[in-house]
C-alpha cells in the first residue's frame, strides 16, 4: 500500500487521507499536475468513481497518458499518435505484401532451378548417341555422315 501524500493532495496542500481515492494512481507529481491542467479534480475523481474497481488502475493509467500526449502535442492530441500509428501500420503492411510478393518469387526460381538440376541429371544418365545418316553418293558409293 502506498503510504505518504499523493500528489493530489501536496498538489492541493492537505493531508491525504487513508481513503484517498487518487492515492494509489497519482504518485508523481508532474502526472498529476498534467491531469488537472486537462480534466480538473472533479472530473477525474468522478471519472475514476464511475470505473469499476478492475478498471480504475488502467482509467488512470489512461488519464494520465492523454495528459502526457496532450503537453507533448496540444492541437492534436490522442489524434496525432492515432494518425502516427496508422501510418506505422499502412507501412508495414505495404513491407509485407513486398517481402511476400519477393518471397513468393524466389519460391518459383528455386522450383525452377530444383527442375533444371533435374533435367540435367536426367541428360548425364543418358547414354551418348551419335546419330548417322546413310547418304547415296555418285557412282553407286555410300558414305556415312555422322553428327
Amino acid at each position: 500500500m502506498f503510504t505518504g501524500a499523493c500528489a493530489a493532495c501536496k498538489h492541493q496542500r492537505k493531508r491525504c487521507p487513508p481513503d484517498c481515492p487518487l492515492a494509489p494512481y497519482f504518485r508523481k507529481k508532474d502526472d498529476f499536475v498534467r491531469v488537472h491542467r486537462l480534466f480538473g479534480l472533479n472530473n477525474v475523481v468522478k471519472m475514476l468513481e464511475r470505473a469499476g474497481d478492475h478498471e480504475r488502475p488502467k482509467m488512470a493509467e489512461t488519464i494520465i497518458m492523454e495528459a502526457k500526449i496532450r503537453r507533448d502535442n496540444p492541437v492534436h492530441g490522442s489524434l496525432a499518435v492515432k494518425a502516427q500509428l496508422k501510418a506505422e501500420i499502412d507501412a508495414c503492411r505495404k513491407e509485407l505484401d513486398f517481402v511476400q510478393k519477393q518471397l513468393t518469387f524466389l519460391k518459383k526460381a528455386t522450383e525452377i532451378n530444383k527442375e533444371k538440376e533435374q533435367l540435367e541429371a536426367e541428360l548425364d544418365k543418358r547414354p551418348l548417341v551419335i546419330q548417322c545418316e546413310e547418304n547415296a553418293g555418285e557412282e553407286g558409293s555410300s558414305s556415312k555422315s555422322c553428327a
